[in-house]
């Protein structure tokens, strides 16, 4: 379904009628190249006609709550109470809820339970800090509005919500059993009733929530599920693991985390395609599960894996990490731990690899003509990587696909960049790489770099790079490069 929606979605923006952004390289797989839209919007005129559709269809409905108290009459409330009669009464069911730290006015109340009844889709738009009754208003919703299909939140990075009462989803949301989509991203519901897992028909379950969430061990039962979010760094709690092995539909399963979800149950997961954020920390007991699954899986496209606290040093380990970069799945990799050495470059090795950090590596060898070699690289960041590695050589012609570089805390005193090397490169950024005295000469061969950002470096490197007493800098010369900051 999916595929067919985005072939269309394609031919649609061929024709100049939808306007699409298209992901990151790093954000799907190289290898097959799919899902690669990541929104899309209208042209001024298709959407000059689509509102005006929606206003004659009653299609859709916006009540906007910014700045309005209890006791004052809002116009879009009111018009919505006045207009809903016989005649199109079932007519409004989607609406969309603005609300901002003063917004305190009820949003249903017993004379217009006509109005809830015929809602299908209900989302609300968090701007600011409020104080709101989303549990009661949910409760109400959940009586009255028994064929809602979507329930979305959506709070901007500085909003947040509370109604001074422990944040639970009311127990009643698993009364809705048409429900499709139940969205929490970025919300401080802290607690997951149980009565979920009677949404046998739910497809879309996002938990990526602000404050660690209780999840009930019931997920398993929800069948038709196709994208599941779990919460960011994995803070959630759950009785025992989280088993996900009856979800055969499921395409998307986003912060995976071994120590809190069953990893025999990938598994059963015979139509997953992405598996995003996998976060292993400590001892990697939970690893070679994983690699095997990633190994053996048919349909997975993509996967990106944070590895923390883990040390490959051994040859146990260091022939566990061949097998993780030979994975034609793994398009991320971030490892937080000390790598005694990297596989040797070939062609089974590194092939999807569009996005890898090494920090605190302490690499023995020089990692460069390993990392240079990757035919998909496009973002590279190198925090304490190498172990007294004091010289620093980029090749010609390597890293043909680089994007976004970033070097830090490295020992390095001087780096050389030849002709030919990372042409498609955009943004670099260097800090807190004290022995490092100047930028390289070759830095001036690459046409397409548009920013660099340089953090916590000497101030003789600065200074190389600014007019000082209306003095040039020697450096300034090879800053052709639109954006310069320094920080």
């Amino acid at each position: 379904m999916m595929d067919v929606a985005e072939r269309y979605l394609g031919e649609l923006a061929e024709r100049c009628m939808v306007q699409v952004e298209f992901k990151e390289k790093d954000e799907y797989s190289t290898i097959t190249e799919s899902k690669r839209f990541k929104s899309c919007r209208l042209h001024g005129l298709m959407l000059d006609l689509c509102i005006l559709k929606v206003r004659e269809e009653s299609f859709f409905k916006t009540i906007d709550y910014r700045g309005i108290h209890n006791q004052e009459v809002h116009p879009s409330f009111s018009s919505l109470a006045t207009s809903t009669d016989a005649s199109n009464s079932n007519k409004i069911r989607r609406l969309a809820i603005y609300l901002d730290e003063n917004s305190d006015l009820p949003l249903f109340d017993l004379k217009q339970e006509e109005i809830a009844r015929p809602i299908r889709a209900i989302l609300f738009f968090i701007c600011s800090y409020i104080n709101y009754p989303f549990g009661e208003q949910l409760i109400h919703l959940c009586k009255n509005s028994k064929c809602l299909r979507v329930i979305h939140f959506h709070r901007n990075e500085s909003g947040d919500f509370t109604d001074g009462k422990p944040k639970e989803l009311p127990k009643e949301i698993g009364n809705l059993i048409f429900l499709r989509y139940l969205g929490l991203k970025d919300t401080g519901f802290t607690k997951l009733p149980s009565s979920v897992g009677n949404l046998k028909y739910l497809q879309t379950l996002d938990l990526r929530t602000t404050d660690e969430i209780s999840v009930p061990n019931v997920l398993w039962k929800m069948e038709s599920l196709v994208h599941l979010y779990l919460p960011y760094y994995h803070l959630f709690s759950t009785e025992g693991k989280l088993r996900v092995d009856g979800l055969s539909n499921l395409e998307t399963l986003e912060n995976f985390a071994p120590d809190k979800v069953d990893v025999k149950g990938l598994f059963e997961l015979t139509n997953l395609r992405r598996l995003g954020e996998v976060r292993i920390q400590g001892k990697q007991k939970n690893l070679p599960e994983v690699v095997n699954y990633l190994l053996n899986s048919k349909k997975l496209q993509h996967t990106s894996i944070f590895i923390v606290q883990c040390d490959f040093c051994s040859d146990e380990e260091l022939s566990l990490l061949r097998q993780l970069f030979s994975c034609d799945c793994l398009v991320g990799l971030t490892i937080i731990g000390i790598i005694d050495r990297l596989p040797e470059y070939n062609r089974n090795f590194y092939r999807s690899l569009a996005s890898l950090t090494l920090s605190g590596s302490q690499l023995k060898e020089d990692p460069i003509a390993t990392l240079e070699q990757m035919p998909n690289l496009r973002i590279l960041v190198l925090v304490n990587a190498f172990a007294g590695k004091n010289h620093l050589v980029f090749s010609a012609y390597g890293f043909p696909q680089l994007e976004r570089l970033r070097l830090h805390s490295l020992e390095i005193g001087e780096w050389m960049i030849e002709e030919g090397a990372m042409p498609t490169l955009s943004f670099l950024s260097i800090g807190s790489c004290k022995n490092l005295m100047m930028l390289p000469d070759g830095l001036r061969f690459i046409t397409t770099l548009q920013e660099l950002d340089i953090t916590e470096m000497p101030e003789a490197f600065k200074d190389r790079l600014q007019m000082v007493n209306d003095k040039e800098g020697e450096d300034l010369h090879k800053c052709h490069i639109p954006s310069v900051r320094f920080s």
